[in-house]
């Protein structure tokens, strides 16, 4: 869909940038936690291995000798999989810096937020759950869930100002152009330490 104004950036607000942070934080930590549990499995599922091999070459070595080939060398093969399973753990790893953790450290470094000015498609209510929706022409969502008296004032047609990081798309908030002030995402929570 084709906008009539185009997204511009402006400087993030201090409330933003520590949330940013804040994520960031909690990303690392998160992703050093899932790190260290792998590490761990790692080991274990390799010592199992041994250990596994080690009893199938001495309960049954005939297997080895009926095909006039030695046994296996415990010690490499359990190393070759220890090497095989950090690999693939590397690669999920980066995989997942680089698409969540590497765009919120660029969106801090940057300093820069995206407003992208969007217009009401149409209105919803959630009966179910007692909420007020709109749908926009945004690049980025589909709808945004509104207050009840912004509900009441805004129509299709209607302008409204989408706020979210540039890098990593996290959503701060919206803006009705001629508001004096925005109102916070759902995402937006500083926690308190």
């Amino acid at each position: 869909m084709i906008q009539a104004n185009p997204p511009y950036k402006v400087a993030l607000e201090s409330s933003e940038m520590e949330y940013l942070v804040s994520k960031k934080k909690e990303d690392i930590a998160g992703l050093m936690k899932t790190l260290k549990f792998l590490i761990v499995l790692i080991i274990v599922v390799t010592v199992v291995a041994a250990i596994g091999m080690f009893i199938i070459i001495k309960i049954s070595p005939e297997t080895f000798i009926d095909r006039n080939e030695p046994p296996p060398n415990i010690l490499v093969t359990c190393l070759k999989l220890m090497l095989l399973l950090l690999g693939v753990v590397a690669i999920a790893t980066y995989y997942s810096y680089s698409h969540t953790l590497r765009k919120v450290i660029k969106d801090i470094g940057s300093g820069e937020k995206t407003i992208e000015p969007c217009e009401v498609i149409r209105k919803f209510y959630a009966k179910e759950i007692n909420t007020y929706h709109v749908y926009i022409t945004s690049v980025i969502r589909l709808s945004v869930e509104v207050t009840k008296s912004e509900y009441a004032k805004l129509n299709e047609g209607d302008k409204i100002n989408l706020e979210y990081s540039s890098c990593s798309k996290i959503f701060f908030g919206y803006s009705i152009p001629g508001n004096v002030h925005k109102i916070k995402g759902a995402r937006l929570r500083v926690p308190v330490y």
